[in-house]
Order: C-alpha cells, then sequence, then structure tokens
C-alpha cells in the first residue's frame, strides 16, 4: 500500500505482525545512468515507491547530493535517512527488510 505524506514523499507501507513499518526512498540520478536504471527497475519489481531526482538537470537537488555525500557519482539512494552509494542491492535489501 502506498501513502502520501504532507511533504508529497510517496511512503511504502508493509504490514507485519509488529504493526508497520514506512520506507522512504529516494535517488538521485542521470538519464544516461546504467545503475541508475537497474537500481529504478529493482525498486518497480520489489513494489517499492520512489521519488526520483535527476542531478542532471535539477541544480538544487545536485548540490543537495553534494551535501549529503560530498560526492558526484550516482545513483545515491538514501533510504530512511541512510545514503547508499551505488546499486548496492544487499543493502538495499537490509534497509528494506528483503529477504
Amino acid at each position: 500500500m502506498l501513502a502520501l505524506n504532507f511533504c508529497g514523499f510517496y511512503k511504502n507501507i508493509h504490514s507485519d505482525y509488529t504493526g508497520f513499518m514506512i520506507n522512504q526512498v529516494e535517488i538521485f540520478s542521470t538519464p544516461w545512468c546504467a545503475y541508475c536504471k537497474m537500481a529504478k527497475e529493482y525498486f518497480k519489481k520489489n513494489n517499492i515507491a520512489y521519488a526520483e531526482y535527476d542531478v542532471a538537470s535539477d541544480m538544487a537537488k545536485r548540490k543537495e547530493m553534494l551535501e549529503k555525500t560530498q560526492q558526484m557519482g550516482v545513483p545515491v539512494i538514501i533510504i530512511n535517512g541512510k545514503i547508499i552509494i551505488g546499486f548496492d542491492r544487499g543493502k538495499i535489501n537490509q534497509l528494506l527488510g528483503i529477504n
């Protein structure tokens, strides 16, 4: 199930026996980045909603990415405030609770 919070971010809501877990997922990418495409396809395959920022055209988001990571490599994926640089499926699975 998806919910739109007051900031406009889509959040993934997964019900389990302990309650609800809400994940906020963001990806900073460029149109020509193969690993960015792989990450977005992975999210779609697993029904993970995400906010996408094209840092090739959005200078404010590029600046935000640089401030958060001190580097220009993409993708930068942020899950619940935790930063992942690159498409690290294992780390994504860990942060999202995917087995």
